[in-house]
């Protein structure tokens, strides 16, 4: 593997791993592994007429330090003027051809090496058996790695530090070579590509109503992932996301929260005259109607004048000690 960067900003093995395997098993595939037959053809075609260029190439300036020598070795010596003159394109015709076929080593040194029968026969015998081989608990990465040898020249990577999409190019044997993209694991959110839209979406949510769990559910669900991407968004990691947007602060302290005839439990304590602590605890009991809020989950009850004055003959049968409640007294009105 090669890398295109100087630090591979916290890029695993597993994630190439894994996209190399999913490669393989792909063009394993008796469709896939007839198309890549004709695109080694089609390659081979290519590389004998690029050959056959070079060829005429080096033939023509063969030519030429051929006729430069005989015009030199024809001349008259005691006509030095020519002669030096005739010398001197000599040399220069020599330079041309060393420097064409100092080129041409280069061009077979770094043009891709065709497969011989041999190769053919061996990776087509792998392609009908490779999906169970592969997945056997028996194989060992050992032998993992003797197929890809078969099939993969090296894999370049491009990692970049400011996003989680790392760019990946294939070199197959034969010199076919495939683009591929995929996500790794990174540190923070900054590094994630769809930041933005990421936090767009938990502020529409939110200004929807919804719960951190509720909005963990949906970014769940449309396929947004933590930086790490280990698991899942969960409340606790929408909530970090929306204090970090300036979304929440103390919701006690927002009563835009409240609708029509809600109290904050503490003041509807106060007015009663009793503990938030048993108020909150009728409100369990479904005594009283009441609600969370959103992010920090602060109790909200809903009494209108009605309610306040059965919650205030409530209270007085609860310090009178009893507990024979009415059913009247306990059941809460519908809320309107």
């Amino acid at each position: 593997m090669e890398a295109k960067e100087q630090s591979c900003y916290g890029l695993k093995a597993r994630e190439i791993d894994e996209l190399v395997s999913r490669q393989v098993l792909v063009a394993l595939e008796p469709a896939s592994l007839e198309l890549s037959v004709k695109a080694v053809a089609d390659i081979e075609k290519e590389q004998n007429r690029l050959n056959k260029h070079w060829a005429q190439k080096i033939e023509r300036v063969q030519y030429d330090v051929d006729v430069a020598a005989r015009r030199y070795r024809a001349v008259d010596p005691d006509n030095r003027l020519v002669a030096g003159s005739l010398e001197k394109q000599w040399e220069e015709t020599l330079v041309r051809q060393q420097q064409l076929q100092d080129e041409f080593d280069r061009f077979k040194h770094t043009a891709p090496k065709a497969l011989d029968a041999s190769q053919f026969a061996r990776i087509e015998s792998l392609s009908k058996d490779i999906p169970s081989v592969w997945s056997n608990p028996n194989t060992t990465n050992a032998a993992r790695k003797e197929i890809i040898r078969c099939l993969i020249e090296r894999v370049i990577v491009n990692v970049k530090c400011n996003s989680e999409l790392v760019e990946a190019t294939i070199h197959w044997k034969g010199g076919f070579e495939s683009q591929h993209e995929f996500v790794r694991p990174v540190q923070n959110y900054s590094q994630l590509r769809d930041f933005e839209a990421l936090m767009d979406r938990v502020t529409e949510l939110r200004g929807q109503g919804h719960t951190s769990p509720e909005i963990a559910d949906t970014l769940n669900a449309e396929g947004f992932s933590p930086p790490k991407r280990r698991g899942n968004f969960n409340g606790p990691i929408v909530y970090q996301l929306l204090k970090r947007r300036g979304l929440i602060g103390r919701e006690r302290s927002h009563n835009e929260l409240l609708c029509d005839q809600e109290w904050w439990i503490a003041d509807l304590a106060r007015e009663l005259k009793m503990s938030r602590q048993k108020l909150r605890d009728w409100i369990v009991r479904g005594w009283l109607h009441g609600r969370k809020t959103p992010i920090q989950g602060y109790w909200i009850a809903w009494a209108d004048d009605d309610e306040i004055s059965r919650l205030k003959t409530l209270l007085a049968d609860s310090r009178r000690g009893t507990n024979n409640y009415t059913v009247q007294n306990m059941t809460p009105k519908k809320r309107s």
